[in-house]
């Protein structure tokens, strides 16, 4: 865009100050027309564009002869004009001064290695980052329920009558074990799941069991399924935006194509977080 404003602008500069250019020898090429045909039976006019004509070494010849008289007859307006007008010579040096100053200044600008960051509009999905983790062990473990075999939130159980999803983690020696996400479906109809669906700030992330569900019934009216599945390197950025999300929901999906959905609360989020952090401090790995 700017080369384009610039070049515009010689070009306005040169056109005002050289109304002599529109008096030189113009030597106009046209176009052979269209042979019109009428057809005499319906009246219908045909347009029939004419043949290109094959060019040849004599074609060639020719043309560089009237390029050569072309150059010819500017050369000779150009002598008279000097002739006659003393102030032309200086005009067409001036003229020469500018050309050379414009693309010089044209040159520069093309020299310069233009480039166009990446730009981003409006939210994005998040991703998978490595960043440091500000609360100590201690702060972390205050959140939650720690024991020797076992890292969860709080307030959550395993027991198929709830409707809990957290991570959480088990502990073998003072080590951690691998992260696990847990999904307890409990209501009066059957799911049968299989893939879960998670909003993350408006951005779809999906999961799916590695194992069928555990499924089973509770009285006449009752279901339950449950989902616990180890979580790995594959599931990295879907752990990070549960874990620093601005509001979440769940879609359990169904193989019957029957769906789910819940919110996640901001005390869920937290716990999200809470737990990868402990878990990330004690050493473990994605």
């Amino acid at each position: 865009m700017i080369v384009s404003v610039f070049a515009l602008e010689i070009f306005a500069q040169e056109s005002a100050n050289e109304e002599w250019r529109s008096k030189m020898p113009v030597r106009r090429l046209h176009k052979k027309p269209a042979q019109i045909v009428v057809d005499p039976d319906d009246n219908t006019t045909y347009y029939i564009e004419p043949k290109e004509e094959k060019k040849t070494k004599k074609d060639d010849k020719k043309r560089k002869r009237e390029e050569k008289e072309q150059q010819d007859r500017i050369a000779q307006y150009l002598k008279k004009k000097a002739q006659d007008d003393p102030n032309f010579a200086k005009e067409q040096e001036a003229r020469k001064a500018r050309q050379a100053a414009a693309q010089a200044k044209l040159d520069s600008l093309l020299a310069i290695e233009y480039t166009i960051e990446e730009l981003e509009y409006g939210p994005q999905p998040l991703v998978w980052v490595d960043e440091p983790i500000s609360e100590s062990v201690a702060e972390l473990k205050n959140k939650l329920n720690v024991t020797p075999d076992r890292v969860m939130p709080r307030n959550v159980s395993m027991e198929v009558t709830n409707n809990d999803m957290f991570f959480y983690f088990d502990v073998v020696n003072g080590y951690p074990q691998p992260l696990r996400f847990h999904a307890q479906y409990y209501a009066d109809d059957p799911l049968a799941i299989e893939k879960i669906r998670f909003v993350v700030n408006g951005f779809n992330y999906y999961f799916t069991p590695s194992e069928l569900p555990k499924t089973g019934k509770d009285g006449p009216r009752m279901y339950w399924e449950t989902v616990d599945d180890k979580l790995t390197a594959a599931d990295k950025d879907l752990i990070y935006a549960l874990s620093h999300a601005s509001w979440s929901r769940v879609v359990f999906i169904g193989s019957e194509g029957f769906s789910h959905v819940k919110k996640f609360t901001d005390d869920q989020i937290q716990d999200f977080y809470a737990v990868l952090a402990l878990y990330l401090k004690m050493g473990g790995k994605l």
